[in-house]
């Protein structure tokens, strides 16, 4: 009973109603006889309420209902009650709340249940199907490197917060009560898988292997401990109830075990007038993986900075080019503009003050020029440790702020002209030395090459630079601290490319991950302050290369880099994904042909033991616009959630050696919920039309589809598998391999847990 009250006072934490727009609710529990009723009163904010209550097990169900202020409710009754405490529990809800909240407290029932309520002697589980979270997660790998809100457990699992462990408890009813000393024994059972692609269903005309007891893929049972409780060694357990017939028992699943496998355990009960036994068996309990996803937007215009922007000046330079996809793609005066730092290659990301970023005006028209080498400097300089500079026979009043100074092999901006013989830098030099020549010009732009100057409204008030690891000569600027463009003098939605999560997030067993017993959780953006609340990465054609794979090492929060070995800069560093943690960039599109060759999305896996999933926004808003494409007059937004599962199951790798030469992709297959078989793989012809009932695996592979004549255009030809995106694509398959049976869904349960990039 103790552990049952100090759980209340967790409960109320996890399910405390927002600040905002909250319900002001009471509610009491009281007896008539056996029957429980249960009265809630309060201000519900919305316009529709629901309410409800259940004993001894949460979601207990809630009506819904007008009016929706200052109601008062009564529930019930609760009848057939066994004598004993019991505890109520009350649901409620109202359409401006941020979704149910429950609790619970206990009651006492001293009339014993009317004989036709048929509870006499039976073993009362917490857990029960339908009713509860009874997932189990094998991890809950929830830090990262700077520290993730601690995201909660399931349901029961809450209860103990440890990852592989659940309580399962229960009591003894006999005679209608609730009964101490009773001799119970417990042993563990794997049900059948429940999956509906393993089950089947209405429709499916793929083959399903069917569920079966005895089938979960994980071979080591779990074990049950508590106080009291005897292990027999022969997969059997034996314990005595306690007060008023509480048993208290954790399951503690093994390490080896697989995402979906599930248990029930099955407990039998001595009666003690020696008449017999009596068998009942808890609710089921799955195994679940849980995944955390670290989502980047892309800016949608902006450009790289070619050379140093220190803080004091308001001059940056800018390779000249489109910084667009779409018009517009150039800056001009007025324009606001955000300047983004993050820290160079292979240095610490220890805290918010490693990133940092801060809105600007352009304050005049953006000026072209082509760069000049350095060139000698008139007279010579003097330094001595300071951020001065003494120049002797020097005409400094020629300089502008902004302008470079090159001294010893060292370059400095000029921050202010104090005189003909005078300037300020943005640093000291760091060696003290008299009358030395010098050269004025920046040596991070390439003589000939075409750059932009935009000047601010304000001086900068910190610093913005190039990637010290890149020879400004060979570039590229991809890693370079930015300039991007904004909409209007703050961030909106209008100025990043992003992707929707609800095909990733949601908790249905109808979407991709949870039907593979897996929880995504994507995490908040980091150093968010509202309203601003994503950070945006700057806008580059990020290619699936090594280059594109350390542009999002260097831009994401999650990674921290590890020195290793060698003499290239670029591979002394090493980022490393924390387990359990994938990587999303939703970006602009790709360096090549945006049409023919361009690409909806990518996993860049270039570097060994690094993995991210790339998806090409740009590229979809292009092709939409486009009658030979696959994809004109499609919904981006439909299309990029699907590509965002896809490009997430790649990493995953559930298609390797089973379909060779596809990339990780499937063929020939379809979703096997489809109502039609897939085409022949000699089928060659352009087919006038989809085969209906055609819905492909998520997985397929372009590469191999067939063609169809494009609805839009009877004399074009598009690819049938990118085309079904619009409206299918929202399952994967399951077919039978000799005597084994393959699927991404299977292969992702499967998947070593915890999982870390391959």
């Amino acid at each position: 009973m103790s552990l049952r009250v100090s759980l209340f006072l967790v409960l109320a934490a996890v399910f405390a109603l927002p600040a905002v727009a909250q319900s002001t609710v009471s509610w009491s529990a009281y007896t008539v006889g056996n029957d429980v009723y249960v009265t809630i009163s309060g201000l519900y904010p919305g316009n529709q309420c629901c309410v409800g209550a259940a004993m001894d097990h949460p979601a207990g169900g809630a009506s819904c209902g007008q009016p929706c202020r200052n109601t008062t409710r009564t529930v019930g009754p609760l009848s057939c009650n066994w004598s004993g405490g019991h505890y109520v529990w009350v649901t409620w809800a109202d359409d401006k709340s941020n979704g149910y909240v429950d609790a619970y407290q206990p009651i006492s029932v001293g009339t014993p249940p009317a004989q036709a309520c048929s509870i006499n002697n039976k073993i009362n589980f917490d857990i029960i199907e339908g009713a509860g979270d009874r997932r189990v997660l094998l991890s809950n790998l929830n830090t990262n490197l700077f520290g993730t809100p601690n995201y909660p457990w399931p349901f029961y699992q809450q209860f103990l917060s440890r990852p592989r462990e659940i309580p399962v408890n229960m009591r003894t009813i006999v005679d209608g009560a609730a009964t101490p000393g009773v001799s119970v024994d417990l042993r563990i059972v794997d049900p059948a898988d429940k999956a509906r692609y393993i089950a089947g269903g209405p429709g499916i005309v793929q083959p399903v292997p069917g569920g079966r007891v005895n089938d979960n893929m994980g071979t080591v049972m779990p074990k049950l401990k508590g106080t009291g409780l005897t292990d027999n060694g022969n997969g059997t357990y034996t314990i005595v109830s306690g007060s008023e017939g509480y048993i208290t028992t954790e399951m503690e699943v093994d390490p080896t075990t697989k995402a979906g496998d599930n248990w029930q355990v099955v407990a039998t009960m001595t009666l003690p007038d020696g008449s017999g036994t009596k068998t009942d068996t808890s609710g089921t309990i799955t195994a679940w993986k849980r995944m955390f996803v670290e989502k980047k937007q892309m800016f949608r215009r902006g450009a790289p900075l070619a050379t140093l922007a220190p803080a004091g000046i308001r001059r940056v330079i800018i390779p000249n080019g489109p910084i667009a996809n779409t018009e517009p793609n150039s800056f001009e005066r007025n324009d606001y503009v955000l300047l983004l730092h993050a820290p160079g290659f292979g240095q610490p990301k220890a805290g918010s003050s490693a990133f940092y970023r801060n809105l600007y005006q352009i304050a005049t028209g953006p000026r072209g020029f082509r760069a000049r080498a350095p060139q000698n400097g008139r007279g010579t300089i003097d330094t001595n440790g300071t951020a001065t500079l003494v120049g002797n026979g020097t005409r400094f009043s020629a300089l502008d702020p902004g302008d470079v100074i090159n001294v010893g092999g060292e370059s400095r901006v000029v921050l202010r002209v104090l005189s003909n013989t005078a300037v300020e830098v943005h640093a000291p030099i760091l060696t003290s030395i008299a009358n030395q020549a010098y050269t004025v010009g920046d040596m991070n732009l390439v003589p000939g090459r075409r750059y932009v100057e935009l000047t601010l409204d304000r001086d900068l008030t910190e610093t913005y630079s190039p990637e010290p690891l890149i020879n400004p000569a060979t570039g590229p600027h991809t890693l370079n601290d930015a300039v991007v463009r904004l909409a209007a003098g703050g961030l909106t939605a209008a100025d990043f490319f992003d992707a929707s999560d609800s095909r990733l997030t949601g908790t249905a067993e109808s979407s991709t991950f949870p039907a593979a017993s897996t929880e995504y959780v994507v995490l908040p953006p980091q150093f968010a302050t509202a309203p601003n609340l994503v950070q945006p990465v700057p806008r580059m054609l990020v290619d699936a290369d090594a280059m594109g794979q350390r542009f999002i090492d260097k831009w994401f929060t999650l990674t921290t880099p590890q020195p290793l070995p060698g003499t290239d800069p670029f591979s002394m560093w090493k980022y490393v994904t924390p387990p359990n943690h994938q990587l999303v960039l939703v970006g602009d599109r790709e360096s090549g042909d945006i049409l023919n060759t361009g690409r909806n999305g990518v996993l860049v896996r270039s570097l060994p033991g690094e993995m991210a999933s790339l998806l090409y926004r740009g590229t979809m808003e292009y092709k939409v616009g486009q009658d030979s494409s696959p994809q004109y007059n499609a919904d981006v937004d439909t299309t990029i959630s699907r590509t965002l599962v896809h490009e997430l199951v790649h990493q995953w790798h559930p298609n390797d050696g089973y379909f060779t030469n596809l990339l990780d992709h499937c063929y020939p297959t379809v979703a096997y919920t489809s109502t039609a078989a897939y085409p022949s793989a000699s089928s060659t012809d352009v087919l006038s039309s989809m085969p209906a009932g055609v819905q492909f695996c998520l997985m397929s592979s372009q590469s191999s589809a067939f063609s169809i004549h494009a609805p839009w255009k009877a004399n074009i030809d598009i690819n049938a598998v990118e085309y079904s995106y619009r409206t299918g694509l929202t399952d994967m398959h399951i077919i039978q391999r000799g005597t084994s049976w393959h699927s991404e869904y299977l292969e992702i349960r499967k998947f070593t847990e915890p999982w870390m990039p391959w």
